[in-house]
């Protein structure tokens, strides 16, 4: 959630699902979180659609990710 001036509101939530195993998932649930947090704020929103952004759902797919 955010607030009108793009500033993230509380924790974000974050669910890690598939991959390979447990400590996986918590590793690329963490770097998700931290990169969102680290954004934080996102100015480039316009306010007056504040209704259509206030709240968010990102979703990371690290297969994706070229390693």
């Amino acid at each position: 959630k955010l607030d009108p001036d793009g500033n993230i509101i509380g924790a974000p939530e974050v669910e890690a699902i598939g991959g390979t195993n447990e400590s996986t998932r918590m590793a690329l649930a963490s770097g998700a979180k931290r990169a969102v947090m680290k954004s934080s704020p996102f100015t480039n929103l316009p306010k007056d659609k504040y209704d259509a952004w206030g709240e968010v759902i990102v979703n990371f797919d690290p297969s994706d990710l070229a390693l």
